[in-house]
């Protein structure tokens, strides 16, 4: 059933079984063990390597929330989608954090300047510590900026709070008309409506690609095109292993264009390396020792003669 199945998880129901019956007072012996690893190798065999997320193009993901607008019939979405993707895009969150999210986790500067989230600090964070992520303005530098556009959408709370009777504190971050906070497959399946928009010949496999984790991956290899380094990137989006290697692998591909060459600059660079000087290479300084008269010259019979 697991083998047809498909399932790349089997490992861990294999685990739950061992600790029920472990549980119930019997004992896992080796003959159990090796018919464990058996059967987990059979059912892995040939799935090969797990299908990551597909990332969004962010500019036409914003050109697609623009033509959306505002929402005011839909429960199941936000009120501003756009909002809602550039805070997954730029905090790199899972969609159970953005759904989950609640507006007083939000605090902006009254200029726009930097907008800061309060988030879990891994999806792996028993105690709810949390950490708070930073972004700053980011006008000149990209087509929308998240501090400016986050700034704006607070204000849409605040209408949403008064015009529900509720304190806006008390609403979920991104709410539907309703005030209502969204499910999980529902920010997932806004992501693929997203996607729907701009690529609507997209096959329906491939859209099923795009999932909760589709934000980290966008946002991971968009800070990469913009010059951040692979660090900082594993450290704003709350990676604590090497995982974030895997979605910037193809990120340099993203933009191939700005980093090559035309003929003209590439013959200009050889040009100007041909006219210039040829760097004269210093003398090294002459020691003491080879100074010293009659260094590295034969020894006389003399020398040795006795006196």
């Amino acid at each position: 059933m697991f083998k047809a199945g498909g399932y790349s998880s089997f490992k861990n129901y294999l685990y739950a079984v061992k600790g029920q019956h472990i549980r119930l007072g019997y004992t896992w012996s080796q003959a159990l063990a090796k018919a464990g690893k058996d059967a987990t190798r059979s059912v892995l065999r040939g799935l090969g390597p797990a299908k990551r997320s597909d990332p969004l193009v962010v500019r036409l993901a914003m050109e697609v929330c623009r033509e959306w607008g505002y929402n005011s019939d839909r429960m199941d979405r936000p009120i501003n989608a756009g909002a809602m993707v550039l805070a997954g895009i730029y905090f790199m969150t899972h969609e159970i954090e953005l759904s989950g999210a609640l507006q007083h986790e939000l605090s902006l500067t009254p200029d726009g300047s930097t907008c800061q989230l309060l988030l879990p600090a891994s999806k792996k964070d028993p105690n709810a510590c949390g950490v708070i992520r930073t972004v700053e303005c980011m006008c000149g530098v990209v087509a929308v900026c998240p501090s400016h556009c986050l700034q704006q959408y607070v204000g849409q709370l605040a209408a949403l709070g008064d015009a529900l009777g509720m304190d806006s504190d008390a609403l979920p971050l991104f709410p539907n008309p309703r005030g209502e906070a969204l499910k999980k497959h529902q920010v997932v399946d806004m992501v693929r409506d997203i996607v729907k928009g701009y690529l609507p010949d997209l096959p329906e496999e491939t859209i099923r690609r795009f999932s909760g984790h589709t934000f980290r991956i966008t946002g991971a290899r968009h800070f990469a095109e913009l010059g951040m380094d692979p660090l900082t990137i594993a450290i704003h989006g709350r990676w604590s292993s090497n995982a974030i290697l895997t979605y910037l692998s193809e990120a340099p591909l993203q933009c191939m264009r700005s980093r090559m060459k035309s003929p003209t600059e590439a013959s200009e660079s050889q040009d100007a390396k041909r006219l210039q000087p040829a760097a004269r290479q210093p003398r090294p300084a002459a020691t003491s020792e080879a100074l010293r008269p009659g260094r590295n010259q034969p020894l006389k019979a003399e020398t040795f003669r006795s006196k």
